[in-house]
This record gives C-alpha cells, structure tokens and sequence, in this order.
C-alpha cells in the first residue's frame, strides 16, 4: 500500500514538473485516436440503423399487418381495422392499396418516331390523413404540396428518383422523367388489372390498362426502401382505377402509443385470431435479413478498425512513457540508491499512463455525447440510401474505455519496467 501511495505521489510530481507541451499532446492525441475509434464504429453502424429508423418511422411502423404469401390481399381486412381501434396502445394506423403500373411525362410534345417518357413505378394508395398520422408522411416533402382526400381525382405525388432533375444518373436513364415539377401534367397506367364483360351472356375477364391524367402535387423525398422511386395518390382513386374493392388491402402500419409493447400489440391481433388471414409482424421480425446482415457486418468492421486504433493509442502511450523514463533514468538510478522500491518507481509511470489516457478518454465521451452524436442527430450526414447518424451507446463505449485503461496500464507498467531493471549504478552515472 505505501508502494501504491508513493507511486501516486512520485507521479503527481512528475506530471506537475514534466513539460506542458509533452503532456497537452499525448492527451491530444490519445483524444483524437478516442474519437476516432468512437467515429468510425458510430458512423459504420449508424449508415445502416439510420437506414432502419427512416423505414420505421417513415413506412413500416410498430407493427405492420401484411398479406400472407399466395394470397393477394389481408383477409378480414375490415375486421381487423374494426379490431384495431379498440387497442387502447394504437395511436393510428393506416391502410395500404398497393399496385404496379407506369407514368409517362412529355406524351403531349411527344413525336411519332419519340421514345416514351415513360418509367415503371410502384403506386401506392394511401388515406393522406392516416398516412399522416402514422408516418408523418408530409415531413419529406421536397417540392409541392402534401394530398389531402379531395385530391383523389386530380392530384398525385411522385417519388424524386423518378425524376431526372434528381437522378444522378439521368443521363444513362432515360426512363427518368423530364421536365416535372409541381403542377405538371401527367399519365398513369395501372398494370395487371382484369376486367368483367358480358359476352353472349356470360362473364369474360379481360387484362386492361387503365389508363388517366393526374397533376403532380408535390414531390417526395424517402430515404427507405424504394419509396422515393414511387407514385403516391389517395386510395379511392387508386381502388377505382386498379378495378379494386374497397376490402383489397394489402398492407395496413401501425403506430402505436408512447411507450406501447409492439410485442403485446402483435400477439393481440393474432389472439382475434387474424393470424390464418393475415401476416402479423413487428418492426424487429419484419426487418429484411440482409439489412441485420449488413448491420452485424458494419458492426464488424467498426469493431475491428476501432481496435487498430485502440493497439495504436497504447503504442503511442508506451512510446512517451518509455522516452519519459529514458530521460529520467538517472532520476530512477538515484531514486533506487536511496531506497525508494522498484515497484513503486513502477507505479508512478503506470498512474502517469492512467492520467494520459483517462483525460483523453474522459474529453472523448464529453464531446462525443454532448458534441458530436447530437450534432449528427440534428444534422444527419445525407447518405443515398440513409440518413448517417453517429451511434454511440453508454455501455458499449464503457467496455471500450475499461479495456483501454487496462491497456494503458501495461503501456505504462513495460517501457518503466525496461528503465527500472537496469543496474542502479550505471542509471546514476547516465551509462
């Protein structure tokens, strides 16, 4: 015990009377590796959950309720609408009409020996006030204006990939329309629709392409899946032209309250027993396997780069512990001739080590806690595919400072060690 207080002292006393510049560098260094190693993993992961908080928030929700596979819509769709708003933890939910089809810009301009304008879409129906209400859908307006339902048969939004005037690649893509923008124009066709005739008494079903012109209202910008590269309009003028019933849902997201249980949610829905009619999921399960995938592989890889760094921050620990016990070796040679232990002498360049990286580390979480992963969530960086955002969590980064203070331990304790073996004779003399 009196080695362990010795050493403290004996290191207070170096860092007190040790260069200023030598010890405002170390820290600045062991600072910079720190935020590095922090940055690095943060942003790695934070490209992917910043890409699955944009696909909860803006088109997935709590739960979401979906057709089960072979099947072309929800079952029950209507119970378990009726179903839902007697779930006291469900703040909204909104009703999905989902189809395929095209839209065509230029087509009055348009030659006789002219490629079509012409781009395949993903069109989606929607309720624009339950949409609101449970993606806030309105917040990713770019250009235009948000729909309202007296906007069914006039008015549309369309996704900005779509588009050329925001396609990077619109000089390779000719399929990317020209020359919209809010208050155009423009032609949609339904695909895979079938209607009934009468022919001779019975009922023949034929494949038709509804076709009819809408005015772009306003422009869409969505960081998830392809929702930026798909046709947005009001889901009775959706279920008119696709020839569709009302009861033809093919997805239904679910917000839900506060600090609801989406777990609890799911399994009342399947306790009314929609569970044959409907596949009933939450934002956890319904999460695509290539995304966890990516998720785990970028974690990886921060991992991995955040330890080169942290071997790195050790190293240069050891170096300037090492050199700071060269040039002191003739004061560990006297310190020795007058009794002081060897482990002691230990001691205080293995406190000097603690000090270096415990100030660095300390200044690393402040500023990347109270500096840079509000700033990132405030300004994320502007991905293609993802909103980046800096993921730091409490107890991840503990471990991470824990082991690089055990780290900084051996950095200090070796290179001293090293000093402090050698004849106490010789280190007086400076040999």
């Amino acid at each position: 015990m009196n080695s362990f207080r010795l050493g403290f002292f004996l290191a207070k006393r170096n860092l007190q009377h040790s260069s200023k510049w030598i010890s405002f560098s170390t820290i600045t260094i062991i600072l910079l590796l720190f935020l590095a190693v922090m940055v690095i993993s943060g942003i790695l992961v934070g490209l992917i959950q910043g890409s699955e908080v944009a696909f909860k928030e803006k088109y997935f929700g709590d739960v979401i309720v979906s057709k089960l596979e072979k099947k072309n819509k929800i079952e029950r769709a209507a119970e378990i609408e009726s179903a839902l708003r007697g779930i006291p933890e469900v703040a909204g939910y909104s009703a999905r009409y989902l189809t395929g089809g095209s839209i065509e810009a230029n087509y009055k301009t348009r030659g006789s020996d002219d490629i079509a304008n012409k781009k395949q879409v993903s069109i989606r129906g929607i309720n624009p006030e339950d949409e609101e209400l449970v993606t806030k859908l309105s917040e990713n307006i770019l250009e235009g204006e948000y729909l309202t339902s007296e906007d069914a048969s006039k008015y549309i939004l369309v996704g900005k990939d779509i588009l050329a005037k925001y396609s990077i690649v619109s000089d390779v893509d000719s399929s990317a329309l020209r020359d919209v923008e809010p208050g155009t124009k423009v032609r949609l066709q339904v695909s895979g629709t079938s209607a009934l005739r009468s022919e001779s008494g019975i009922q023949v079903e034929d494949n038709v392409t509804p076709t009819s012109e809408y005015i772009v209202k306003g422009i869409i910008k969505i960081k998830a899946g392809d929702l930026s590269s798909s046709v947005f309009m009001v889901d009775s003028q959706l279920i008119k032209l696709a020839n569709k019933n009302i009861a033809d849902v093919d997805e239904i997201a679910i917000r839900l309250k506060e600090g609801s249980n989406s777990v609890k949610v799911r399994d009342i829905i399947l306790g009314n027993g929609f569970g044959d009619n409907a596949k009933v999921e939450t934002f956890e399960q319904g999460t695509p396997a290539f995304v966890v995938n990516l998720k785990n592989l970028f974690g990886f890889l921060g991992n991995f780069f955040g330890a080169i760094l942290m071997v790195v921050a050790t190293i240069a620990l050891f170096i300037v512990i090492f050199i700071n016990a060269l040039t002191k070796r003739r004061q560990i040679g006297i310190l020795k001739g007058i009794g002081i232990k060897r482990s002691t002498i230990l001691w205080s360049y293995v406190f000097q080590s603690i000090f270096y990286a415990g100030i660095g580390s300390i200044l690393g979480l402040l500023i990347v806690f109270f500096g840079l992963k509000p700033l990132f969530e405030a300004y994320p960086i502007d991905f293609p595919f993802s909103d980046g955002i800096l993921v730091a969590e409490l107890y991840p980064t503990s471990i991470r400072v824990a082991i690089f203070m055990i780290a900084a331990i051996f950095a200090g304790f070796v290179p001293a060690w090293m000093v402090v073996r050698r004849n106490t004779l010789n280190a007086i003399l400076g040999r």
